[in-house]
């Protein structure tokens, strides 16, 4: 039978491809090995070059003004002005130029307590302060305005409205609430927080009055603080004027507008500290909050009513420090003070990364720092001992400066390409533009600037030639790097790289050449001017660098390609795949190359446009050509050719080239024919298709099988024929169909076998693939089967056989004799397999399955066909029996798959072929089908006995004794001759399984009888044992007299302790180990046992059966000096074991007198009763209103309780109380029938 293989791919299923398309993937498959724009950071970079990050001014003019109202305690910035709180409770405003505007004063109590918080109204006319009192003010800054003869110049401004509610208690934060001026709220640190609403009464004097929004009660939770919302970017959540409340428990929302709401509550980390902070993002519509080391950022939104508040995004993050302030510092950065006076700028979109860390402790702070530094429009405000402190970011500018100055310009430019391409508010912070578009705008002077200087510095110096011509690589890299993104990826005519190349000698423009085409492979720029582009591509030409120019060609936007210097390129140095391309994509012409194509492989060559003068591979490409367009893909770069409807016009222009029936013109509007033969006369039908099968048949057809997959060939309802009057000129509409009917006709009309049998083998395969779209006549589909069955070539018959066998599944054959000898002697045996199948012969199918290589790998597995076999032939007894046969034959080859599922199935087919597994030649397969089989419940239904023998045998040479003893525990032992059994376990010495069945039988003495003679016969033959070896037979015989019965239980002891004793008095120091240990252990079993009878029926202790092994013939016999240390040793272990009891005893009698003494004090106290009246009769039996001889009477029964008789006076106070606590008179239950000492609760029950 011939074995040949089917492992290897088939020639249909090749699939067409172009080396420059695999170049171009992998390079769009590159990781970025280097990019210096990742990860920059300018404050980073500031620092290391002792550049700060932030300009600090230092306002002295501040602090002197301050004299007459002490120093400062509170700042409050604003866009024009500052506000400073001081020590003595007046405000003082002041520009930016150092000016003191307003004095902000309480007149009416001269108010001299330090101002703790300030805060403005919406417009920034009205403000509100608290102080260390408790004492709240608001001002108008344009009324109330006080006469003075100050010498500054100020004006002074008295306050319109005062609130004491909070007087002497520490407030923790105060804000104006909505569009209103008079209208704030208030939160202190008792816990309260209240909405105090400003209003003229009928005197028009300014009045208030107040409300509570919340108040903590439990001293545990903390008020830590509040913050009244700004107007915010969301205008619906404006108007809920929302309140963040922050305690040291929980984090709320809450609405003032209209009727209090909370909106929002969440628990946070819990805190035993007073600081917490919260802070609102009016751009974002954000909140944030720290406590602790947590911080949290709330991204808020509202329906369309602005009645719900939604939290959109929670954001959390651990801080390394204890924070103390959070501040926004743009609208995506976050500021964070921590107790080590560090103020942490980090990024929340980007993870919390810290952007900077500002060291504050430098600058002297007044302390604490969460009370005198601000943040405010990019600025910090800083109050320090010594003076006011304002700091400003450094911008974009000043970095890339500073660089310029220090002549490095590879950082400047670094620092540009992050500033384009960074996406974070770090950009903002630093003064550029938000919109990367603007922004864009903005660095494109200044990086040209810079680029151009860098170079001519690095062209002018006197560096080494090698060193120098790295730099200038790297250089050109990083420029065009940052161009790419100014530029976003397409080069504009009057590009900074033309004004570079202008600079370059031609030895250094290689370096400019080479870092453009490292980023255009990198598919980083996607076009160049002309100019640039015919510069690049002349460079690599004169350089003779052909795999530069095919990629930059084939990468780059053809509409700028300089089409004459492509084409003399390409020709010049055999370019095929890319002249293919530029003549497809520049001149938009598909035609003409594959007629080139047609011509070379014809022999026509003087005919060629292109390929005139090339080699003769060229014209292998004509199929992977052809295959890239027929499926819509552009060659050799494998996307998709777009628009869909341009590709769809090209399909079938080709079309009526390539399934033509006759010569057609070229040029198409021309009267020459398109020849295929050097005589007219030999020209075929479809000579084109005819043409391209006969220059390499295998490539052809795979082609082929390609397209066929092509949704274009779907329509199975439109011919030919009818889509030609829609049909542009020049063009056809084929589909599956018809290819397949050209093929058929092609196949009978040729004389080259070869041909004949791979279009068979074609039209086979896809006939099963689209069998919706393709139909052919049984004649023509039994013609195929026999052209592929006498096939002698023995390369094809693996493909011959794949082609019947994907026919098959679709087609049924007329089955024949000879046709199944054609398929037999072929060796087609998975062809063969699905034919068996369909003309029913099962027991051929499975006999098949079994032997043959070929279907080892095949889907179905062994299991499954029998199954199959098993299943079809239940209602054919004649093919039954033939299955049965070839399973008989065949056990051990279908049992050795899938055993467990083979034994079950031959269970329901026949019993009796399990004996088959006697003559199996491997014990591993016949193990495994025995242990499946008795593992199974049809395995106690086995009466064959030599199987069971067989097992037996088997699991104990494979050492699976635990599932073995289990067996034998459930073994029918009526079944088997018990003697045989026993053989075949001690011959494989299986001590415990011949006690196993010893127990079984009830054979105890036997069983002991056993242990002894195996332990004897190891120390006898000298086998390998170890101590543990010997404990484990001596347990198991501990464990047999345990078991036994009481008539064969003393006989079971005497029998171990004389071997025990007789073992311990030989010579073997191991084995006198053991029985020392084991004589302890037997003589504590003896010990605990109860009293056994002897066989004339007398109690037998553990005195009786020593007695009775001493009386032993084998212990008489020794001497006395041998016997003396082992009954000292059995002496002094039962002493040991009787001391040890007794003090056991008697650490639980101790325990147990405390116990009972407990329970009788627990007994005389007694119940406590629920009501003072009985429950029966109503009167007072306890407590108040009660005799007092009651309690008398009561004292005297405590004590003299041992006497039983009660008089009659007591018997009318006694009581009885149950558990439940209800009372009663005893009397009154005795009346209702109860009896005394039984008594039970009426109620409860």
């Amino acid at each position: 039978m011939s074995t040949h293989s089917l492992d290897g791919p088939s020639f249909l299923d090749q699939r067409s491809h172009s080396r420059l398309g695999d170049i171009i993937s992998e390079d769009s498959s590159e990781h970025e090995l280097f990019c210096p724009l990742t990860g920059f950071n300018p404050f980073d970079i500031t620092s290391n070059i002792h550049v700060e990050p932030i300009n600090w001014v230092s306002l002295q003019q501040v602090y002197p003004s301050l004299s007459a109202h002490g120093g400062p305690t509170y700042i409050y910035p604003a866009q024009s002005y500052f506000a400073l709180g001081t020590s003595r409770g007046s405000i003082l405003i002041f520009n930016y130029k150092q000016f003191l505007q307003t004095t902000l004063i309480v007149p009416e109590i001269d108010l001299r307590s330090e101002v703790t918080q300030i805060c403005t109204s919406f417009d920034g006319t009205h403000i509100a302060a608290s102080y260390k009192s408790g004492d709240v003010a608001i001002w108008d800054l344009n009324r109330n305005i006080v006469d003075s003869d100050n010498s500054d110049q100020s004006q002074k401004v008295a306050s319109i409205l005062h609130i004491t509610e909070h007087c002497s208690e520490k407030i923790v934060g105060i804000g104006f609430v909505g569009h209103r001026h008079t209208a704030i709220v208030v939160g202190d640190f008792s816990g309260k927080v209240l909405y105090h609403s400003g209003f003229r009464n009928h005197l028009w004097q300014m009045s208030y009055n107040s409300k509570p929004v919340m108040h903590f009660s439990s001293s545990e939770a903390k008020l830590l603080d509040i913050s009244v919302s700004p107007p915010l970017s969301d205008s619906k959540l404006s108007d809920l004027h929302l309140i963040g409340i922050l305690s040291n428990r929980t984090f709320g929302l809450i609405s003032t507008s209209g009727q209090l709401m909370t909106h929002y509550l969440e628990k946070v980390v819990t805190y035993q500290g007073e600081e917490g902070h919260i802070s609102w993002n009016s751009k974002t519509s954000g909140v944030a909050y720290g406590i602790d080391c947590s911080l949290t950022i709330l991204r808020l939104s509202s329906d369309r009513m602005g009645q719900t508040l939604t939290v959109v995004q929670r954001m959390t993050w651990r801080c390394p420090e204890s924070i103390k302030r959070v501040e926004w510092v743009l609208n995506d950065l976050l500021g964070i003070l921590t107790v080590s006076n560090e103020f942490l700028i980090v990024s929340p979109i980007d993870e919390f990364k810290i952007i900077n860390n500002i060291d504050l402790l430098p600058f002297d702070p007044l302390p604490p720092v969460n009370k005198h530094f601000s943040c405010m429009n990019k600025q910090l405000f800083l109050l320090t001992n010594y003076s006011l402190r304002i700091g400003k970011f450094v911008s974009w500018s000043d970095i890339i400066l500073h660089y310029v100055q220090r002549v490095d310009y590879m950082k400047a430019l670094e620092a540009i390409g992050f500033f384009v391409s960074t996406q974070t508010a770090l950009a903002s912070l630093l003064g550029l533009q938000e919109d990367v578009t603007i922004r864009k705008q903005q660095l494109e002077k200044p990086f040209k600037n810079v680029s151009l200087a860098s170079i001519r510095f690095l062209l002018n110096s006197d560096r080494p030639k090698e060193n120098s011509d790295n730099e200038l690589f790297k250089l050109f890299n990083l420029i065009i790097m940052v161009d790419i993104i100014l530029l976003d990826g397409e080069y504009q005519s009057d590009s900074l790289a033309e004004e570079i190349i202008e600079l370059l000698s031609q030895s250094q423009k290689k370096f400019f050449f080479d870092a453009l085409s490292n980023q255009i492979f990198k598919g980083r720029v996607r076009s160049l001017p002309p100019v640039l582009l015919t510069e690049v591509l002349t460079y690599y030409a004169e350089v003779k660098d052909k795999d530069t120019i095919e990629r930059l060609v084939l990468v780059l936007n053809p509409q700028f390609l300089n089409i004459d210097l492509a084409v003399r390129l390409s020709k010049k140095f055999e370019m095929h795949e890319t002249l293919l391309y530029v003549w497809n994509t520049a001149l938009d012409d598909y035609i003409t190359p594959f007629i080139d194509l047609l011509y070379k492989i014809t022999g026509q060559d003087a005919n060629c446009l292109l390929f005139r003068d090339a080699s003769l591979s060229s014209g292998e490409q004509i199929y992977d050509y052809l295959c890239f367009i027929l499926t819509g893909r552009q060659y050799p770069k494998s996307q998709l050719i777009e628009p869909i409807g341009k590709a769809n016009e090209i399909k079938l222009r080709i079309n009526y080239i390539l399934f033509s029936g006759t010569l057609i013109n070229w040029p198409l509007e021309s009267h020459h024919k398109l020849h295929t033969c050097m005589k007219s006369s030999e020209e075929p039908a479809f000579p084109y298709m005819n043409a391209l099968l006969a220059y390499n048949p295998r490539n052809f057809l795979s082609v082929l099988n390609e397209i066929l997959e092509d949704p274009f060939l779907d329509d199975e309802n439109t011919t030919p024929d009818e889509f030609a009057l829609n049909k542009p000129t020049f063009a056809m509409k084929v589909n599956r169909q018809y290819i397949i009917d050209i093929l058929t006709d092609i196949l009978r009309e040729s004389c080259i076998n070869l041909h004949q049998v791979l279009i068979a083998i074609f039209i086979m395969r896809n006939i099963s693939k689209y069998p919706q779209y393709v139909k052919l006549s049984n004649k023509t589909l039994n013609d195929l089967i026999t052209l592929v069955c006498d096939c002698d070539d023995a390369s094809l018959l693996g493909e011959a056989q794949r082609s019947l066998e994907s026919l098959f599944a679709v087609h049924k054959p007329s089955i024949s004799k000879r046709f199944i000898s054609l398929l037999q002697e072929r060796g087609f045996d998975r062809a063969l397999f699905v034919v068996y199948r369909q003309s029913n012969q099962y027991s051929k199918m499975l006999d098949l399955r079994v032997h043959s290589p070929q279907l080892k790998s095949y889907p179905l597995s062994l299991y499954e066909v029998l199954d199959v076999c098993i299943r079809a032939t239940n209602h054919d007894s004649i093919e039954r029996s033939l299955t049965v046969s070839v399973i008989r034959e065949n056990l051990e080859m279908i049992a050795h798959e899938e055993t467990k599922l083979v034994v079950n199935l031959i269970e329901s087919l026949h019993e009796d072929l399990h004996a088959g597994v006697l003559e199996f030649k491997s014990e591993t397969t016949q193990r495994l089908y025995l242990q499946e089989l008795f593992k199974a419940d049809h395995g106690l239904r086995v009466s064959n006995k030599e199987m069971k023998y067989l097992y037996v045998k088997l699991m104990c040479k494979s050492g699976f004794f635990e599932e073995l003893h289990q067996w034998l525990c459930s073994l029918d032992l009526n079944t088997i001759e018990v003697e045989k059994l026993l053989c075949i376990l001690k011959e494989h010495e299986d001590l415990e399984g011949v006690i196993t069945v010893q127990k079984r039988l009830g054979n105890f003495s036997k069983a002991i009888d056993e242990v002894i003679i195996f332990t004897n016969e190891t120390f006898v033959n000298c086998s390998p044992i170890t101590k543990a070896g010997i404990q484990n037979y001596i347990d198991l015989a501990i464990e047999i007299c345990a078991e036994s019965d009481r008539k064969e239980q003393v006989e079971c002891w005497v029998k171990l302790l004389v071997f025990l004793i007789v073992s311990y008095g030989g010579d073997n120091e191991l084995m006198k180990e053991v029985c020392s240990t084991s004589l302890q252990v037997v003589f504590h079993k003896l010990a605990l046992l109860p009293p056994s009878k002897n066989q004339k029926g007398e109690e037998q202790h553990l005195g009786g059966v020593l007695t009775a092994a001493l009386e032993k013939q084998e212990l008489i016999l020794m001497k006395v000096k041998d016997m003396r240390p082992v009954l000292n040793d059995i002496f002094i272990s039962y002493q040991l074991d009787e001391n040890l009891r007794n003090k056991i005893l008697k650490i639980i009698n101790d325990s147990s007198l405390d116990l009972v003494s407990k329970y009788h004090g627990e007994l005389d106290s007694g119940w406590s009763i629920q009501k003072s009246e009985c429950e029966i009769c109503g009167k007072v039996a306890w407590g108040m209103g009660l005799d007092s001889d009651a309690f008398t009477l009561w004292k005297k029964a405590r004590e003299n309780q041992q006497t039983k008789d009660v008089n009659e006076q007591e018997e009318a106070y006694a009581l009885v109380v149950f558990k439940c606590h209800h009372g009663f008179h005893v009397k009154c239950m005795e009346n209702l029938g109860q009896k005394k000492g039984v008594f039970s609760c009426l109620i409860c029950e």
